[in-house]
């Protein structure tokens, strides 16, 4: 795809190059201060969710401006915009979940890689993902039969890290998803379609988990600790803009990024959940009531659980050739990050 003829459906919204008044940055007519450093405008693929949550701590802290970044949020109409987007330079960063098209580009020579954790299974902590049931399957013992488990209808992705969890918890069973019957909807959907009885069970993230136990026609049946400890969920990638022409700007987004880690792991507070609330648009109530994501603060991705994921993508028939953790991992970005934030401490 050339860059002239990737014309990808996604809407620009407001990025970070203005920020607050309180700020030392303010927004004069070329979004700069009078004499202040120029900033580095940053694109990255984003949508409204909780997942992204350091990134708008980050934003609205100043942390990227700090770096001398303006961060430009690009939200795409569909997911699977982001790959070619990034691919075909309208953004730098882009933040995913695990799934079997970052590898499947990567396989096919697309100069990207994985640069940094976005989201992870924390073991002893509240689950972001989850597989709700109907209540009445619970309660009336039918997912204890695997019998009864194959005549039901499944509700998750293909090729993402959803469908690779449900499949961990279906070879309890001694069952796989390929083997059963499975319909795609959008998360809005899930509540309306437990309680119409056309889905059975949904593996939902946050925040449309919580909203399905408020709703009150299912219950989680199974959190995600309890099929991958420690899995990862998403990841954080570069293009070559970052990767090649502009090295020391991919680390000071890194940076940027792991200093809003670092805020949330302060956990919900007031100044939190305000930059939350405020940058996905949900209610307060369900913004406080949801299980956050856990990113690990030193922003590294868990190689062994992204070989798994491969290696059940390829099982699947969704990976055609299998790439090693140095073609999609590079841990520099995060090293040298956290070389500077430790030297600061």
């Amino acid at each position: 795809m050339s860059r002239a003829s990737a014309q990808m459906p996604f809407v620009r919204l407001v990025g970070a190059s203005c920020l607050a008044a309180a700020l030392l940055w303010a927004c004069g007519p070329d979004g700069e201060q009078a004499g202040a450093p120029r900033l580095k405008t940053l694109r990255l693929c984003y949508n409204p969710y909780l997942t992204y949550a350091p990134l708008f701590v980050a934003r609205d802290e100043g942390f990227f401006a700090e770096q001398g970044i303006a961060l430009e949020f690009v939200r795409l109409q569909q997911s699977q915009y982001g790959l070619p987007a990034l691919t075909a330079g309208q953004v730098e960063v882009l933040c995913g979940p695990m799934s079997a098209g970052v590898l499947n580009a990567i396989a096919r020579g697309a100069d990207i890689k994985m640069v940094a954790d976005r989201g992870y299974i924390r073991p002893g902590s509240c689950s972001t993902s989850a597989v709700f049931a109907r209540r009445d399957l619970v309660e009336g013992g039918l997912l204890e039969d695997r019998e009864h488990i194959k005549d039901l209808v499944f509700c998750c992705s293909r090729d993402t890290v959803t469908a690779y969890l449900m499949d961990k918890l279906l070879a309890r069973f001694d069952l796989a998803l390929r083997d059963l019957k499975r319909v795609y909807l959008p998360p809005a959907a899930y509540a309306e379609a437990l309680e119409q009885g056309t889905v059975d069970l949904v593996m939902a993230p946050e925040p449309w988990g919580t909203r399905l136990l408020k709703a009150g026609h299912s219950v989680l049946w199974v959190a995600d600790q309890g099929v991958a400890p420690d899995g990862q969920l998403a990841y954080m990638a570069f293009g070559p803009a970052l990767l090649e022409r502009d090295p020391e700007l991919g680390r000071a987004f890194i940076v940027a990024y792991l200093k809003g880690v670092r805020q949330l792991k302060e956990g919900k507070t007031e100044r939190n959940v305000e930059i939350l609330t405020r940058s996905t648009g949900l209610d307060r109530e369900i913004v406080m009531d949801a299980c956050w994501s856990a990113f690990r603060e030193d922003g590294r991705l868990n190689v062994k659980s992204v070989l798994d994921f491969q290696a059940w993508a390829v099982g699947a028939g969704l990976v055609d050739t299998p790439v090693s953790p140095e073609q999609f991992w590079d841990p520099s970005f995060v090293d040298q990050a956290n070389h500077v934030l430790n030297a600061a401490e």
